[in-house]
């Protein structure tokens, strides 16, 4: 996976500032200078265009995100890339003993957890599937049976003007 670069402009530095991915600046027609309002009410000036595409198409530093939702000194999530994912458990130590108290998950559970916290998820999909089945079993058998009643009709009209078995 490449890393993200700013191809265009420079990275947030203060806090009414952000950047957008190429993709957010292609279709929305931005570019750098220009503003946008990406919670509805406060606007902030475009200080860059990053690539590759990233998680969320608008990125701006930590306290300019937390002043924005009204969370100072809060943080969801905090997603950390190793060189070497063989230090896994040691890194997570490390970040457990700097900030104690908060919950560090591997990438590799998050779907896991997200699939435990919505209860009779599992139930749900493996209904939709078996619906799924069942409605395309139908319509191949609709398609058998059209088709059988057709040829049927064929063969019919055959034998009357004379055909033999071997021949229909």
């Amino acid at each position: 996976m490449n890393d993200i670069q700013i191809v265009t402009g420079r990275a947030p530095q203060m806090r009414m500032t952000l950047v957008i991915d190429e993709t957010k600046a292609r279709t929305t027609i931005l570019a750098v200078g220009d503003t946008l309002k990406p919670f509805g009410e406060k606007e902030y000036r475009i200080t860059g265009i990053y690539s590759p595409e990233s998680g969320a198409r608008v990125k701006m530093t930590l306290p300019a995100l937390q002043d924005a939702l009204e969370a100072k000194g809060k943080c969801t999530f905090i997603f950390v890339k190793l060189k070497n994912p063989d230090q896994l458990v040691e890194v997570a130590k490390r970040i457990d003993a700097a900030l104690p108290g908060n919950n560090i998950q591997p990438t590799r559970e998050v779907f896991t957890s997200i699939e435990k916290s919505i209860p009779y998820l599992v139930v749900f999909l493996r209904v939709l599937v078996g619906l799924a089945a069942v409605v395309s079993a139908l319509v191949v058998m609709l398609a058998m049976y059209t088709t059988i009643t057709e040829r049927t009709r064929e063969i019919g009209i055959l034998k009357a003007l004379g055909a033999s078995r071997v021949t229909l």
